[in-house]
């Protein structure tokens, strides 16, 4: 009798670790996430108060998910496309870490930029010069793609909105159809809910 709850012991015992095991496997935190971008993680609503961006949405999911790791912003109001490629050639530090480093490590990387670019580019070619000013923006992002992908191959290139409106569909199409056969996604989404879920929905499709 002895031996055989000493068997039933040693069984609940391995069975106990296993479930420990699964549970920690599943709920590893694995995730580094990197945003990058010209908004801050706070925007104001339709009622002018303050509410997360996708990028805060994103973040918390992960956290209460167990699955986030480390978060890394690199988010200025006026960073342009050209400020973005230089930070990464520069090799810039995000709380004392190379960006370059970061770009490696980072399962996720979130790509939103450009609308500072039109406004420049607009203020610049007029209002006549429209196809100029989005093909002058369009060529500084195939650099800015070709230089973050020396080191992260995927990247969710998030759609541009701003009060230029017929400027930033015309570029959004462009960056759509020059991402349409690559392994980096675009999400072309107005509301920032909607953005996070779309993100949430391609990573959760890759596990």
């Amino acid at each position: 009798m002895k031996i055989i709850k000493i068997i039933k012991l040693i069984f609940l015992i391995i069975i106990i670790i296993l479930v420990y095991l699964i549970y920690n496997l599943n709920n590893y935190k694995d995730i580094t996430y990197l945003s990058l971008g010209d908004n801050n993680s706070y925007i104001k609503d339709k009622y002018g108060g303050l509410t997360y961006n996708y990028q805060e949405y994103l973040k918390i999911y992960l956290k209460n998910k167990n699955k986030l790791n480390k978060y890394y912003s690199y988010s200025k109001n006026d960073l342009t496309i050209n400020d973005l490629i230089n930070d990464i050639k520069l090799n810039k530090k995000i709380n004392k870490i190379g960006i370059k480093s970061i770009l490696r490590e980072s399962k996720i990387v979130t790509l939103n930029i450009g609308n500072n670019d039109l406004v420049i580019e607009n203020n610049i070619n007029g209002p006549y010069l429209k196809e100029k000013t989005v093909n002058s923006v369009f060529k500084k992002y195939k650099k800015l793609l070709k230089e973050i992908h020396k080191y992260n191959s995927k990247i969710y290139v998030v759609s541009n909105k701003n009060k230029y409106k017929d400027l930033t569909d015309k570029l959004n199409d462009k960056i759509k159809a020059y991402l349409k056969n690559k392994e980096d996604i675009f999400i072309e989404e107005e509301n920032e809910e909607k953005i996070f879920n779309k993100i949430k929905l391609y990573t959760e499709k890759e596990k």
